[in-house]
């Protein structure tokens, strides 16, 4: 789907200037009426053509210039398309949206690769909900070098399957690939809730839908910095440092963590991790890790995977999950969260 006029590119622009500034003086100049045009037609034939195409050109980029769309209504009119999609149970409506081998990371839902994972779990999901109502917000949008990063909030009413009313609101991600013709295909998405829900594993596929055999890993050639932020991020989630955690996040970051509203500012971000990382919690272990990531200029893209093992008053628990992280390269060059979405997993079979 395309939801805008190209814009020229480059070398579009440098044709459109030669033609401008060398070739439509010279035209002009020697043909400067329609009678001197239609002289000039019999006796320079190829003169007139290139003053005629001239013309098109220059007036056509101006044109394409005007009709370009701005990004956050392209946006927009993709999330509406998206939204229809789902009210209709029509993923391959959707589908040429995705590029292959993009990566979805929706609450409860362990992380899905591919289109052919992410059209399993849409159409399975479909199934089980009549949508009553469905909006969405966009709240932020972030251009980087090859990525646009769409932030926004949602709104969802449906019946599922037993015919029971389910509300829910919560927030999600879109990560956009600009392609040369214009079109923007999606590589990453997430979507979490600002509560917990119940019997969230009405929002799990059952894992025959999955075509791969294996469990996902992250990737070994991460670079070491952020292999070293992962480690040092396992130090403060095992020593329950709140004030370290708070540490990693810029002074205008902005954290949607799980199951709970958006934190934003160091003056909200400080006191909600001091406090999820008090208690009489134990991890005896843990372990964060770069599953992909993009280098983005003064940006880093990492979608981060993480698995815990917890003890608490006698009791024993697994938790794993997925998320995104934008980190931003800081005045003296150190990396900073600038805005990160987490998820948990829902493990049925456990």
């Amino acid at each position: 789907m395309n939801a805008g006029v190209r814009k020229p590119n480059g070398p579009d622009i440098v044709i459109v200037q030669m033609i401008r500034f060398f070739l439509l003086p010279f035209l002009i100049n020697h043909v400067n009426s329609s009678r001197e045009l239609i002289q000039a037609k019999n006796r320079y034939p190829l003169l007139s053509c290139l003053k005629i195409l001239a013309y098109l050109f220059v007036v056509g980029c101006n044109s394409a210039e005007t009709l370009v769309e701005p990004l956050e209504d392209r946006l927009k009119k993709l999330s509406d398309y998206k939204i229809r999609a789902e009210i209709n149970d029509d993923f391959r409506g959707i589908s040429s949206l995705y590029s292959p081998d993009a990566i979805s990371m929706r609450e409860y839902q362990p992380l899905l690769q591919g289109i052919e994972e992410i059209e399993a779990y849409y159409t399975e999901i479909f199934s089980r909900q009549r949508i009553k109502h469905f909006e969405r917000s966009i709240k932020e949008v972030v251009s980087m070098d090859s990525a646009i990063l769409e932030i926004g909030t949602f709104a969802k009413e449906f019946l599922n399957e037993s015919d029971s009313v389910r509300l829910f609101e919560g927030k999600y991600w879109n990560v956009w690939r600009p392609l040369p013709n214009g079109e923007l295909k999606l590589v990453g998405e997430a979507h979490g809730y600002f509560h917990p829900v119940q019997h969230p594993e009405e929002l799990v596929m059952q894992r025959s839908g999955l075509s791969r055999k294996t469990k996902l890993e992250p990737i070994t050639d991460a670079p070491l910095e952020l292999k070293a932020y992962n480690a040092l991020m396992e130090t403060a989630v095992r020593n329950r440092d709140g004030v370290l955690r708070a540490e990693f996040f810029a002074d205008d970051g902005q954290f949607m963590p799980f199951a709970d509203t958006t934190k934003t500012g160091m003056n909200e971000l400080r006191p909600y991790l001091i406090q999820y990382n008090s208690g009489d919690v134990s991890i005896p272990s843990i372990s964060v890790a770069t599953y992909q990531y993009e280098n983005q200029g003064e940006y880093i893209l990492e979608y981060p995977i993480f698995e815990v093992t917890w003890e608490v008053q006698g009791f024993s628990g697994f938790t794993s999950g997925k998320g995104i992280r934008l980190w931003k390269r800081q005045k003296d060059r150190s990396l900073k969260i600038y805005r990160e979405i987490g998820c948990h997993d829902h493990h049925i079979n456990k």
